[in-house]
């Protein structure tokens, strides 16, 4: 009955291997796998979430601040020296709630906004562009890996052949109908393949085993990698998607240029406390109160700091504007280049899975 039970398992633990063995996985699996795992999307998935933060605490910045502020003080006099009791009463205590409120900060608010959100598309631009390179490395190296393994099954079927033609050949040979050299000839051309089928396995080995490593996987069961299924026309992008950037890098200068102006704008504010402030002297227990008032300040003249860093901010937007207008007929060569690489591979591709089957 053990004896019995045994063998069973052993049945059942053949069959669940082959199972594995025989799994199959196709290009779609690898790039789903490589974008949940990446570390790098996902740290720039992070930076996006505090962009959405900090617009938060901006557009808390711009409400009224309220503070309670306290502060004590005591000038003791020692027989006649000290600080002037006019001046200082001798004593003083405050303790304060604040309530300040600035009157022209609308406008600044937006802009900061609006800075955030720029940086927010800088982010996602970046991490597109960090996706789109990725997907590139995993499609270059499985079809680098599958070519690597319809590579293995040619040479497995040539091996195959050979193995079977050596056996009818071996026959003849023992019966004088066929020339001994030519059969040790030809088993020659047998391990000559045999080898080449051995060199191909541990390319195959090394092509899967860095698609794993691209795609974050660290199973390494033996899996039969399908067909891409790539059309000549595969195009990953837009062209537009990588003019995106000059527009992101415009629209930041523009906004710090903007910044820059807000600083010199003329600033309101209206303030109002109340609590208790008292220096003491007479009748200290009636010392609780209020007031209100207002701030006003225009500057002035700061040595042209807003001349030389309106400046700054001129020039990468002319510099923006040059490589916009070498843009075009550059990215074109490039995309002109890259459409050429990828029909390439597809014609060698094509070619590899024709002689296979």
């Amino acid at each position: 009955m053990k004896v019995s039970y045994l063998i069973l398992c052993l049945i059942a633990f053949c069959v669940t291997g082959a199972a594995a063995q025989t799994t199959s996985k196709n290009l779609e699996y690898y790039l789903k796998e490589a974008e949940s795992i990446s570390p790098v999307l996902k740290d720039y998935q992070n930076l996006q979430r505090s962009a959405g933060i900090d617009s938060l605490i901006v557009r808390a910045t711009g409400g009224p601040q309220v503070t309670a502020s306290s502060a004590g003080m005591y000038a003791p006099v020692v027989r006649g020296y000290g600080y002037d009791e006019v001046l200082t009463n001798g004593q003083a205590l405050e303790a304060l709630l604040n309530v300040n409120y600035d009157l022209l900060n609308k406008k600044r608010i937006n802009n900061q906004l609006q800075s955030i959100k720029i940086q927010s598309d800088s982010i996602k631009y970046a991490g597109q562009l960090s996706l789109y390179d990725l997907q590139r490395s995993v499609v270059d190296q499985y079809i680098s890996a599958y070519a690597s393994q319809e590579q293995v099954g040619f040479n497995r079927d040539v091996v195959r052949l050979l193995e079977e033609e050596e056996a009818l050949l071996k026959k003849l040979t023992r019966n004088n109908i066929y020339k001994q050299s030519e059969y040790l000839t030809f088993l020659v051309t047998l391990q000559q393949q045999q080898l080449v089928l051995q060199q191909a396995e541990l390319q195959f080995k090394n092509d899967f085993a860095t698609l794993n490593y691209l795609a974050g996987i660290s199973d390494t069961t033996p899996v039969k990698l399908t067909n891409p299924k790539l059309q000549a026309d595969f195009n990953i992008t837009a062209q537009g998607f990588f003019n995106k950037r000059f527009d992101i890098d415009s629209l930041k200068n523009i906004n710090q240029r903007n910044a820059v102006q807000f600083n010199y704008n003329p600033k309101l504010g209206v303030y109002a406390n109340g609590g208790y402030n008292s220096s003491f002297v007479l009748q200290p227990y009636k010392n609780f109160g209020t007031s209100i008032g207002f701030t006003f300040s225009v500057p002035i003249y700061d040595g042209h700091q807003k001349k030389s860093s309106t400046k700054s901010s001129v020039w990468p937007l002319k510099q923006l504007q040059d490589t916009a207008i070498f843009l075009p007929g550059n990215s074109s060569s490039n995309y002109s280049l890259f459409d050429s690489k990828l029909i390439r591979l597809m014609h060698s591709f094509r070619k590899l899975t024709s002689r296979s089957a």
